[in-house]
């Protein structure tokens, strides 16, 4: 069982002007009790939430991950327990391997009045693109409004990197000071390493993170807007998808998915408009930094991205690609083929020809390396093998 024992608010250790909202859990099968907070400025603090809607979200990964039960003894939203149900429900067909749990809560229809509207910002493509949607910069582009964007600490850089993180701070400030809307941030820990919020962010808790961010703050928001990773008909199994992320919603504050009409390309193409934007974009995750990697996946394809809509000069953020790299990148991985067959596609419309026979060329060697790879990474959980297993696998180019 995973239970919620008790929920505190305090002042934060990370600073005296910031409040934490605290959530301990107790934990059976042999599991270590846990605390999970949020940490936001005074300022959002009469926001926080008091029903069990962010806590119901922050255990989902544990039920998948231990089944039994998840006890919530708090006023929990009606809606919000149908919907994760069925988020479940979609997700355990997808993942054969995820447990089935029960939820227990005091059901309630949960209404806490939050009044504004905000989109998550991370200073990549996706996110700039949503956030300049919502403000007048998006001309007829634009397809509603938003108060606030919110820059969460804990996800793409850690908590034990202040330095890092308040550069990346100051970056967005600057991008949202042009949009013309304020950036508020928050801090979680929600992201416990050994856990499936580490272990399989990307592929399951993506969304869960971002929704159990916005629920934390439900008093103050009515509608929370993330960006789609992939355009509808190019989506994969992922932790944060057209299908799902709307059974994240409840009573009181609606999630909204945004932009899965357009692609990588498409995106680009929209902000170059506003070259200023591409200037110093953040993509990058595994460098748990400010700065981007330059060499990981999401680099790669963004890299590429610019060189085709002839941006690539624009960007000061990122080194230029080179068709040796294209043609020898691995791109096995479901979310990585699809948006180089997304860019393979555009490379030929425009006759880019080098660039089209790049991509080709590592479509084609990552489907045949697909098998390999997949199978060294079960030595990669195996002790006494896994760096056998991860230098064979990086021999290979994945």
């Amino acid at each position: 069982m995973i239970k919620l024992s008790s929920v505190e608010r305090c002042r934060s250790p990370m600073g005296s002007s910031f409040v934490r909202l605290i959530g301990h859990f107790k934990a059976g099968n042999g599991t270590e009790d846990f605390d999970i907070w949020f940490d936001v400025d005074e300022e959002l603090a009469g926001g926080l939430s008091e029903s069990g809607a962010p806590w119901l979200i922050a255990a989902i990964p544990y039920g998948f991950e231990l089944g039994g039960t998840i006890a919530i003894e708090r006023p929990t939203d009606a809606m919000l327990l149908e919907n994760t149900a069925a988020f479940a429900h979609v997700f355990r067909r997808w993942y054969k391997d995820l447990k089935p749990f029960e939820v227990i809560a005091d059901k309630e229809i949960v209404d806490p009045g939050g009044e504004k509207a905000f989109a998550f910002f991370s200073g990549g493509i996706d996110s700039l693109h949503t956030a300049t949607r919502y403000t007048s910069l998006g001309g007829t582009d634009q397809v509603g409004s938003v108060d606030e964007l919110l820059l969460i600490w804990g996800f793409d850089i850690e908590l034990d990197s202040p330095s890092e993180f308040a550069a990346l701070q100051k970056q967005s400030e600057d991008f949202a000071a042009r949009l013309g809307v304020p950036l508020r941030v928050m801090a979680t820990n929600i992201r416990r390493p050994g856990t499936f919020w580490t272990n399989r962010w990307g592929p399951l808790c993506h969304a869960l993170g971002k929704a159990a961010c916005a629920l934390a703050l439900e008093k103050r928001y009515k509608k929370a807007i993330w960006a789609a990773g992939y355009r509808s008909d190019r989506s994969v199994v992922e932790g944060s998808h057209p299908m799902t992320d709307h059974y994240l919603s409840s009573s009181g504050l609606a999630m909204v998915y945004d932009g899965a009409d357009s692609g990588r390309i498409d995106k680009i193409a929209f902000l170059s408009r506003f070259p200023w934007m591409l200037e110093d974009i953040h993509v990058c995750w595994r460098g748990a930094s400010s700065r981007n990697c330059g060499k990981c996946p999401k680099c790669l394809r963004t890299e590429i991205a610019l060189e085709l809509t002839g941006m690539m000069a624009r960007c000061n953020s990122l080194p230029r690609v080179s068709l040796e790299r294209i043609r020898k990148a691995y791109c096995g991985e479901p979310a990585e083929r699809s948006y180089f067959t997304e860019m393979a596609e555009y490379a030929k419309k425009i006759g880019r020809s080098d660039m089209y026979m790049a991509l080709c060329e590592s479509l084609t060697r990552s489907r045949h390396r697909a098998p390999i790879v997949n199978y060294l990474s079960r030595f990669e959980k195996t002790p006494g093998l896994w760096r056998a297993g991860r230098s064979i696998r990086h021999m290979l180019g994945a």
